[in-house]
């Protein structure tokens, strides 16, 4: 059971559970460059929310 709530995340309920693949596969597109995508996946959520990595 802790599988499949694992393998759901952050779809609880969700069935079928969405394809996270497509939209990473598509800001890689838009987004070129791996430090730009840094900047908009992990330091501005972070920053936002006061958890940002160093």
């Amino acid at each position: 059971m802790g599988q499949q709530l694992a393998a759901a995340r952050p779809h609880p309920g969700r069935k079928p559970v969405p394809n996270d693949e497509e939209p990473l596969a598509l800001l890689s597109y838009w987004v070129p460059q791996s430090a730009v995508r840094r900047k908009i996946r992990i330091d501005n959520p972070g920053r936002r929310t006061g958890s940002a990595l160093e």
